[in-house]
């Protein structure tokens, strides 16, 4: 009875032993197989972590600091990029003539660090020809700042100048609101030297953009031509826009040829002083020989005087 038993249990381990074999054989050898086929019944959660960047990025592209930043056409965009700002804030300042100052324009949004452009169209007629500056800032999670800023003037006419080839004139090309509601009606080219009016101005009537001026019997040299623009009622419109151009005459002066020095006493005198010398000195001569005659005309009418009282 023992005995079977025992023969009993032993086929029973060995049939344990059978079955975790095949168990084990018929897992899959790939872990991520293994993995999968472990969580097909669980149930899975997906995180998402929003990673904030520290470095707030202001960058301002119009106007275009490259380029030239004297206008001339009223309508004028204002734009710029901003990233990883939690605050962004920007202000238009304007400065007239005179020299007053005030703000025109302030924007102020909250981007919540997402990457963004902000743009912007001003007529510039509803404040008037001078100076702007705009000012963009933007602030951190840490309180962090970055700012960008860009100056700029509108004004009624700019041009540039050169003299044409080898010849006795200057081109002018003018630069300012050819538009049906542009504020120019004229503009006038005064012509100076070293600061001096050369007595030259050319009229240029709208919407003329070129002109030439005659240079002919000037100097060489640098030149600077006054644009002033003018309005209705003939009225200038701003201050005068400077444009400078070098002029070099086609024609060689004739040199002149050098003399020595004989001016003796009179080399340090002008003409009129040495007119006014000479003529004093005949003047002189004249008087004191008149005066010597004088004297000697007497003293022979005084000696035949005394001669006859002798006799």
């Amino acid at each position: 009875m023992k005995k079977t038993q025992k023969k009993i249990l032993g086929l029973c381990g060995l049939g344990a032993v059978v079955a975790t074999t095949a168990l084990a054989a018929a897992l899959p050898t790939n872990p991520e197989a293994l993995a999968t086929s472990v969580a097909v019944n669980s149930v899975t959660d997906t995180i998402q972590v929003r990673v904030i960047g520290t470095a707030v990025k202001i960058n301002i592209t119009q106007p275009d600091p490259t380029s030239d930043l004297n206008i001339v056409n009223p309508e004028r965009e204002i734009a710029f990029n901003y990233e990883n700002a939690s605050d962004v804030t920007s202000t238009l300042y304007y400065t007239n003539v005179n020299g007053h100052t005030e703000i025109i324009d302030e924007e102020h949004f909250t981007p919540d660090y997402e990457p963004g452009v902000f743009s912007k169209t001003f007529n510039l007629n509803d404040y008037g020809y001078g100076h702007y500056k705009l000012i963009v800032e933007g602030e951190g999670a840490g309180g962090e700042t970055n700012k960008d800023s860009v100056v700029f003037n509108y004004l009624p006419v700019t041009g540039t100048a050169a003299q044409v080839g080898q010849e006795e004139k200057v081109k002018v090309d003018l630069n300012y609101d050819t538009s049906s509601t542009s504020r120019v009606k004229a503009i006038r080219l005064d012509v100076l030297k070293n600061g001096l009016h050369t007595g030259k101005v050319v009229w240029v009537n709208y919407p003329t953009t070129t002109t030439d001026i005659d240079f002919s019997r000037m100097l060489s040299g640098d030149y600077t031509i006054t644009a002033t623009a003018y309005g209705k009622n003939n009225l200038p419109l701003f201050a005068p826009f400077p444009i400078t151009v070098n002029y070099q005459s086609p024609y060689t002066p004739v040199p002149v040829p050098h003399t020595a020095d004989t001016g003796g006493m009179f080399k340090d005198g002008s003409v009129s002083q040495t007119d006014y010398l000479v003529t004093g000195l005949m003047v002189f001569g004249i008087v004191a020989v008149a005066g010597i005659a004088f004297i000697m005309r007497n003293d022979k009418k005084t000696h035949s005087k005394k001669s006859g009282r002798r006799k």
